[in-house]
């Protein structure tokens, strides 16, 4: 009796430790990174926030960042704060890379025991994978940080209190809470103010849909949010920075068309996630997603067209994918053909229409989206339109860059919402299938 009872607590005891081993693995990895690695001597931090106050008041401050630079005003007083907290700003960071996690596996639904298993170590792998290290110094730690991973973790906790909302109707008092501070935190950056507009949009059509009627309270929502982008948009500070970028960063940009800035947009994500201009850990994530659907695609079975069709486009994604991998592992292939095929140039700041290898970016980029679309479609069936959502909205934020002058002095920090928002859309598609209605509990996590 008495050994039976220690085989149970033992295999208990290991449970637990698989249970947890993904936020102690985050827990160490990001704590190295922030209290062994980073050095805030660089970039806006010291050049900028770490004396504004020396120089103005906080009311001061706040309207000259409108009237001369950014519509953030929320997270530029953060940034300017905790310049002088660096211990805080490192031990909230951690805490908000394993909040990230939470709501990524959250976000997914996955089913019980092993499907469960699997996405939490899914949702452990993106954050493992993803260049922290090298996207967010780029400004200056803190600054940088603040503006993109604190935005992510706040976007990420309001999208699943709005998605819990749509299927319950039902938040608690500390739900609201949570909701409310991270929905003000996260649409005062522009990239997530249009990512949670989206998405809050295609929650509010399912939910009017199914029960045929409008959720009022969503709408409410939507149109905050919309009032925000606007606010964004007509900010005198972000006209004056876009009219001081393009004089240092891009003087072209000015004589941009439509066409041209939206193939920026286009070739950003070529560039970052694709080529890998910068780090190869994007296009490991584009190689592994192609990889897992081709690897789902024939394991299903089906034999519709299709299916067989989705099946040739993600085989000739990956091999497109492959080389770019393999160039930026091993370098220049000294191959014409593959240097010819594996187009990549490098940061462009001008659009030649007349080239036909400025097509071949297009083209690689539908092929390999094209394949993503279609695995949600054909595999999806509950969470077929939100996984399209996150999918699309990932989109459009690097998009949107088209249209910035700083498209490449951002460098690819921007990119991170397209990062865990793809991420998430597959996810989710993959750990819907063995289950379809029950939601994630409170003990899974």
């Amino acid at each position: 009796m008495t050994g039976n009872t220690g085989k149970m607590h033992k295999f208990k005891y290991s449970d637990h430790i698989l249970k947890y081993l993904p936020e102690l693995i985050i827990f160490l990895v990001y704590s190295y990174i922030l209290f062994s690695k980073v050095v805030v001597d660089y970039g806006d931090d010291v050049n900028y926030y770490l004396n504004v106050f020396d120089q103005m008041s906080v009311w001061e401050y706040i309207v000259s960042r409108y009237q001369g630079w950014s519509s953030r005003l929320i997270i530029d007083l953060l940034v300017a704060v905790l310049i002088h907290a660096l211990p805080i700003w490192k031990c909230a960071t951690v805490l908000l890379a394993i909040s990230i996690y939470h709501n990524l596996v959250r976000l997914c639904a996955a089913a019980e025991g092993t499907q469960l298993i699997l996405c939490r170590f899914s949702a452990l792998f993106l954050l493992l994978l993803y260049p922290f290290h090298n996207d967010m110094q780029s400004a200056g730690w803190v600054a940088t940080s603040i503006n993109y991973f604190w935005v992510l973790a706040a976007l990420l906790s309001a999208v699943n209190s709005l998605k819990k909302y749509s299927d319950t109707h039902h938040l608690t008092g500390p739900e609201w809470t949570v909701f409310i501070v991270s929905f003000i935190f996260c649409t005062d950056q522009e990239q997530s103010a249009i990512i949670f507009l989206m998405l809050s949009a295609a929650l509010f059509v399912k939910r009017s849909y199914t029960e045929k009627k409008p959720d009022y309270p969503v709408l409410i929502l939507i149109a905050a949010n919309a009032a925000i982008v606007v606010f964004e948009l007509t900010c005198p500070g972000n006209a004056s920075r876009a009219m001081a970028n393009t004089d240092y960063w891009m003087p072209a940009f000015s004589g941009f068309t439509l066409p041209d800035k939206s193939y920026m947009g286009v070739y950003a994500i070529y560039a970052y996630f694709i080529c890998g201009v910068e780090t190869i850990h994007k296009p490991l994530l584009m190689l592994t997603i192609l990889i897992v659907i081709f690897a789902g695609l024939i394991m299903s079975g089906s034999r519709s067209v299709f299916s067989r069709i989705l099946t040739v486009t993600d085989g000739i994604a990956i091999l497109f994918e492959t080389g770019f991998v393999a160039t930026r592992v091993l370098g220049d292939l000294n191959n014409p053909i593959l240097h010819k095929i594996l187009y990549n140039p490098g940061q462009i700041d001008r659009v030649d229409w007349n080239a036909k290898r400025t097509f071949l970016p297009l083209i690689i980029t539908a092929l390999i989206f094209g394949s993503f679309a279609g695995y949600i479609i054909s595999i999806s069936k509950k969470s077929v339109i939100f996984s399209l959502m996150l999918l699309v909205s990932g989109l459009v934020s690097e998009l949107i860059m088209g249209f910035s002058p700083t498209i490449w002095a951002s460098c690819e920090r921007t990119a991170i919402f397209s990062y865990f928002l793809w991420g998430s859309a597959i996810m989710m598609t993959i750990f819907e299938k063995e289950n379809k209605d029950r939601p994630v509990r409170a003990e899974d996590l």
